[in-house]
């Protein structure tokens, strides 16, 4: 099958019963046997879903009355999704631009003073206050935020956090998410409102974050051992 595939010709275009009886028998077993405990994680997983999706239902409903007045284009699509009309206004219940000036207002406020690319917003430092560095090490942390800095200023980094505080002022949270990047060194994203569920631990404090989203074909190929055409 590889050799076919490095010719000029797709394999569907050559595809016969010598071609098939190339493909194994059997998809290849790729999945997590059960004496890895994969079932008890499965349940445990989905249950936690099956929880935060009943709990989060009434910031569900708020948050989509707050964005049909102020920031549609950030919630409605979720709510029904696969929409025949996408791309067609769904703004008629917004009067004037009111609240929507008010929003940009504050939000980009925000922006200006917490995250301003123009100046570098924030330092690295000993969490002792009382510890001081030597110059050499001074030196060196100094280096560190001014790369941390340029890094941020060649990513995504001030975009996202534009629209984060706008959902900020709207939603009243906006979970951005940093991975690695092999372009960029990191690379952010911010689900929109009821994309995300988050929990809050024993502290009180937010430590769960759960996002749903699509398997690609890449990733349902490597997960049950497929053969992908090229």
């Amino acid at each position: 099958m590889n050799d076919m595939a490095s010719n000029s010709f797709a394999t569907y275009e050559q595809m016969g019963p010598s071609l098939l009886a190339q493909q194994p028998v059997t998809p290849k077993d790729k999945m997590p046997k059960d004496s890895d405990g994969w079932d008890v994680i499965y349940t445990h997983l989905e249950g936690s879903l099956a929880s935060a999706r009943s709990w989060r239902y009434s910031w569900w409903a708020h948050w989509a009355r707050l964005a049909e007045f102020f920031k549609p284009r950030r919630y409605h699509w979720l709510v029904t999704a696969n929409r025949m009309n996408r791309g067609s206004a769904i703004n008629d219940n917004i009067i004037d631009a009111t609240g929507a000036l008010a929003v940009n207002t504050c939000s980009s406020g925000m922006w200006a003073g917490l995250t301003n690319p123009t100046r570098q917003w924030f330092k690295v430092e000993p969490q002792d206050e009382n510890f001081q560095l030597e110059p050499d090490a001074k030196i060196w942390v100094d280096g560190i935020a001014s790369n941390v800095f340029t890094i941020l200023s060649k990513s995504n980094f001030y975009t996202i956090m534009a629209q984060g505080f706008e959902d900020v002022t709207v939603f009243g949270t906006a979970p951005v998410i940093c991975y690695e990047d092999y372009e960029e060194i990191v690379r952010f994203y911010l689900p929109c409102a009821g994309e995300y569920y988050l929990k809050v631990g024993a502290r009180m404090s937010t430590d769960t974050h759960i996002r749903e989203f699509t398997l690609t074909v890449q990733q349902i190929v490597e997960m049950f051992g497929l053969e992908k055409c090229p």
